[in-house]
């Protein structure tokens, strides 16, 4: 953790944290603390991955946006609902607090800060010195779906598991209001409370994720994905894989697929 006895810094970095949030969060008030004054003092403040839930302590990114590892997201809006989170970003700068990604994600958030603060060159000559890819900016592409089941929904949960075993199957909504014995607008209302997604939402989750674990097999063709996860139109397939990995199947495939 920080010196706390240094008092007075141009810049922080506040690294990620391991554990049971609002436990450390408690552990390290004092530093919590340090953080405030700091920024009081015109101190610009960045955090990366989970480092992120330190710095909404300090209050200074209540409504402004932030981001955080896309795995710890569910927490951070729990306990900081007052901030935008865009967990799909991999840097978000608000001025005076910045804040990075998932923990590898800390490499370009040193570009980042190099390219703001001495220039483009030198930040394009640090990226290209240390193998640091700046293209990135989204980390839809790496996320792994964590379904909402810490709810007390019995029968919303039975139908999470349902979707979830039978997402090679075409599954509709109505079919699982009917399943439920709901109606309709009854069963997407409930899903929605308890899951944080709309039934709709939750079936493409499962499936994309599907694809994803399909497609990291070199066995396997888009197209015959397609088919593998209850899709028949390839083109809305497509659609629905870009719009929660934020990249093309054809691309995916490419990137995690390891050929030496």
């Amino acid at each position: 953790m920080a010196n706390l006895t240094i008092q007075g810094a141009d810049l922080v970095i506040i690294p990620a944290m391991v554990g049971d949030f609002t436990s450390l969060i408690e552990e390290h008030s004092a530093f919590i603390d340090w953080l405030k004054i700091q920024y009081e003092k015109g101190t610009v403040l960045c955090s990366t991955c989970s480092g992120a839930f330190f710095l909404a302590t300090t209050g200074h990114l209540d409504g402004r946006e932030a981001t955080t590892s896309w795995f710890a997201s569910a927490a951070f809006r729990a306990l900081f609902p007052h901030v935008k989170l865009i967990d799909e970003k991999i840097i978000v700068d608000n001025g005076r607090s910045i804040t990075g990604g998932a923990t590898m994600s800390f490499q370009n958030l040193c570009i980042y800060l190099i390219k703001k603060y001495y220039g483009t060159e030198i930040g394009n000559y640090a990226a290209k010195m240390f193998l640091v890819e700046k293209g990135k900016a989204s980390q839809l592409t790496y996320s792994i779906f964590n379904a909402q089941k810490d709810h007390a929904d019995d029968e919303i949960l039975k139908t999470q598991h349902f979707i979830e075993k039978n997402a090679g199957e075409k599954i509709s909504v109505s079919q699982l209001a009917q399943d439920s014995a709901m109606a309709e607008r009854t069963f997407i209302r409930r899903f929605k409370n308890a899951t944080g997604n709309t039934p709709s939402e939750y079936i493409q989750r499962v499936k994309v994720e599907l694809a994803k674990k399909l497609l990291e097999n070199e066995t396997y063709s888009v197209k015959e994905i397609c088919y593998e996860t209850g899709y028949e139109d390839q083109t809305y397939f497509r659609s629905v894989f870009r719009k929660f990995t934020g990249q093309t199947p054809a691309k995916y495939k490419k990137q995690f697929t390891f050929i030496v």
